[in-house]
């Protein structure tokens, strides 16, 4: 069996968004777009003239409470008699809505209306992505709960009102990923991401090349391009994720996974604390912000 990696030191504790350019000088206004399964975009919500002349669905003012995370504390007594402490905590999946007007600006309302249903799928995510005036963008998976069945046939209509219901299962909202690669001698670099949580990290691995990164604990995993090279894979760090290893597809490639040993067990990192990785060869680092709102 081809075992592709080495792994020597210390031991290991135990899906990109387009940027929306907008104008930082000017007060207020936050750009909110839809992405669904297929890739067409919905803007929901723009700051300028131009762009709300270009809408097709418009997000109603004030539908938007619920779309925060709500943490879920463990806590248990003080010994001290007075009060709690913490010892843990969750994001869970959770349930938001919101209110929209279809347009008939460039074609029928019922055709538009269909177009806008269709885009919803309780299947396949589509993206909420919420871009503030500074360009800090905050996305986050969602699927289709339910959607309010049209009261009457729409044919003549200059617009709809409805509402949908959507499931948002990642538990937080995502920040724009930031990425530092290796290269044909070791790299230092110093990792450093905003965010409320710990952020996600994954290595990304082009197999054609042998390659090996160094954890901030000084753990260094050696990868050695296998015998028939197949493409990208990425490497999960998440604690709790032990190294998954999957495919460009999503798949979950097991042989290499297993190869692990089940010694990768994955990093914590703190939002806004710098930590050190050495990187070197085919491999490039990419991290996460977690956020609890899309608001920031």
């Amino acid at each position: 069996m081809i075992q592709p990696i080495r792994i020597v030191g210390a031991e290991i504790p135990t899906p990109a968004i387009d940027a929306v350019t907008l104008d930082p000088t000017s007060e207020g206004g936050r750009h909110i777009t839809y992405v669904s399964p297929s890739g067409e975009s919905w803007v929901l919500q723009a700051p300028t003239v131009e762009e709300v002349e270009q809408q097709r669905v418009v997000l109603k003012p004030d539908c938007t409470d619920g779309w925060s995370v709500k943490p879920e504390f463990t806590e248990k007594e003080s010994v001290t008699q007075f009060g709690a402490r913490t010892v843990g905590f969750k994001l869970p999946a959770f349930d938001a809505s919101m209110d929209f007007t279809v347009t008939s600006d460039f074609q029928f309302c019922a055709f538009e209306e269909r177009n806008w249903r269709a885009a919803w799928s309780p299947f396949k995510a589509g993206k909420l992505i919420s871009v503030a005036r500074d360009g800090s963008t905050r996305w986050a998976p969602v699927t289709l709960n339910s959607m309010a069945d049209l009261p009457h046939d729409l044919m003549g209509c200059s617009y709809y009102e409805g509402s949908l219901s959507f499931r948002q299962r990642a538990g937080c909202w995502l920040g724009q990923a930031e990425s530092w690669s290796g290269g044909d001698t070791q790299v230092t670099v110093s990792v450093k991401v905003p965010g409320d949580v710990t952020p996600s990290v994954r290595m990304i691995w082009d197999t054609s090349k042998d390659a090996s990164f160094t954890f901030p604990s000084g753990t260094v995993v050696n990868l050695y391009r296998p015998a028939v090279a197949d493409g990208v894979r990425y490497i999960n760090l998440d604690r709790g994720m032990y190294g998954q290893v999957t495919r460009l597809d999503g798949s979950v490639d097991s042989t290499m996974w297993s190869s692990f040993l089940g010694r990768v067990s994955g990093v914590t990192l703190s939002p806004d604390v710098a930590t050190t990785w050495k990187l070197q060869g085919g491999v490039t680092l990419e991290v996460t912000p977690r956020f609890l709102s899309p608001w920031g």
